[in-house]
């Protein structure tokens, strides 16, 4: 290697760390008279020419036998922040999924379910950043590590914002990876009977029961819900439609809970609220029955008996009460629903009275302190307060008096109200159609009960 002048480099000896980030000089003997120039020139020489001090340099000439100085560093590549994805479900480990023909999955390979609605967010890309590139003592580039690409691993259902930084349910159900994705099962299938083996089911998707639902278990779906077999005393909610394909039964303690429409074979002691139309196949026995739409029987020999079955226009079917004079009770022409929300809201206002008159009793104690001398300020404070508490108990009073004359509104159904009965129409049978009321006393056959001029006539069908 040649000098830059003669002796430098006898006297000099130089290190660059393995990383080629900085260069050290190590004197062998003394190092009088080495200008910074001439350090400079025989750095060169080694092909150092980045990051080199200039103080360093001056401090050449002044080191002694083995003593070392740092006199040219590089710059390190900056640090790239690598793109992340944040699961916002339980991650159980990869899992693979045989689906059924009809895209159901068997609940025994989930286990526990992830329940999302549809819309939920269930990923977020956080975006990374790469970093810039460094240079060595030599003056050679140092690349940063490059910026992966990266985009949020979706599969069945699952959909992904415009600017792809969140993935979306795009149905209600369980949220887990199938084969690296994010992906929504809506629909479970379980096996056999819901029973000790299986326990209770809440699900937000549509749910399949191969079998029956056991006394005293529960089974809720916030889809659709396909009962095959029986319900035994059991807790049932569908948060859309549901079939059941056998009997539906209890003790007073079955209850069923549907948003959608509900298709049945047949219904006895049991309390059912379904929001939309109520098909029976055989009969409604003994059973407290409030339908949003229409109530239907469809069996030729079908029956209501018992208990009380309220509907918004129209129930028809085959036969109505029985032989031994069973009470029957029959509402149609009022929003079954629009009833409980009104015993609801009047409770509602009941309770805020309650509390408006404690404190406008406390109020008029108040005021009668302060027609006093010398009133301490923390009185006047209250009796602020107090009148503030009242203000905000008018305003929600007037609230629930509102949406009460609005829910009594509701209560008369557009369309017309009628019970059709194509057999016999028992003795013992209570009719409310609207506002008008009647009591059947002996059998009538093939009749329609409605509401004519505010009374209850039974014409012929």
């Amino acid at each position: 290697m040649p000098s830059a002048e003669q002796g430098i480099e006898s006297v000099l000896k130089v290190e660059v760390s393995p990383d080629k980030l900085e260069a050290r000089l190590i004197a062998r003997g003394p190092c009088q008279g080495f200008d910074a120039q001439l350090v400079r020139r025989f750095l060169q020489e080694y092909g150092i020419t980045e990051g080199v001090s200039e103080d360093a340099l001056e401090k050449v000439a002044a080191l002694k036998q083995n003593e070392g100085l740092v006199v040219a560093r590089g710059r390190a590549a900056e640090k790239t922040i690598q793109h992340r994805i944040d699961f916002f479900f339980p991650d159980s480990g990869e899992i693979h999924l045989e689906e059924q023909t009809d895209g159901s999955i068997d609940f025994r390979e989930i286990g526990k379910f992830n329940n999302f609605e549809e819309g939920a967010i269930l990923a977020m890309l956080s975006p990374g950043e790469e970093g810039k590139s460094g240079i060595d003592v030599f003056g050679k580039e140092i690349p940063a590590e490059k910026l992966a690409k990266a985009k949020i691993p979706t599969g069945k259902l699952v959909g992904v914002t415009e600017d792809g930084l969140q993935a979306v349910a795009k149905a209600s159900g369980h949220v887990c990876k199938v084969d690296g994705k994010i992906t929504v099962l809506p629909k479970i299938q379980i096996p056999g009977d819901i029973d000790y083996s299986v326990g209770n089911i809440r699900f937000m998707g549509d749910v399949d029961v191969a079998g029956s639902v056991l006394a005293g278990f529960e089974v809720k779906a916030g889809g659709n819900l396909t009962i095959r077999g029986n319900v035994e005393n059991a807790t049932i909610k569908a948060g859309k439609d549901m079939t059941v394909g056998g009997v539906v039964f209890g003790r007073g303690d079955c209850i069923i809970n549907v948003g959608g429409n509900a298709s049945l074979i047949e219904i006895d002691s049991v309390r059912a609220d379904v929001m939309g139309n109520l098909k029976v196949k055989n009969a409604i026995r003994h059973s407290t029955v409030r339908c949003g739409g229409n109530i239907e029987i469809l069996s030729p020999s079908g029956v209501i008996v018992g208990g009380e079955t309220y509907a918004l226009e129209k129930i028809k079917t085959a036969n109505l009460g029985s032989q031994m004079g069973t009470l029957t009770r029959i509402t149609v022409g009022t929003n079954p629903f629009v009833h409980r929300e009104i015993a609801e809201t009047e409770r509602k206002m009941n309770a805020l009275h309650g509390k408006m008159s404690q404190v406008k009793s406390h109020i008029s104690t108040v005021q009668r302190k302060l027609a006093k001398d010398s009133v301490p300020p923390a009185l006047k404070e209250l009796f602020e307060k107090l009148q503030a508490a009242r203000d905000a108990l008018q305003l929600e009073i007037d609230a629930a008096d509102n949406h009460s004359n609005e829910l009594r509104q509701k209560l008369v159904a557009l369309g017309a109200a009628s019970v059709d009965v194509s057999n016999i129409l028992h003795s013992g049978v209570y009719f409310r159609i609207r506002h008008a009321q009647a009591r059947t006393f002996s059998e009538e056959r093939r009749v329609r009960a409605e509401d004519e001029a505010g009374e209850v006539k039974f014409n012929p069908l």
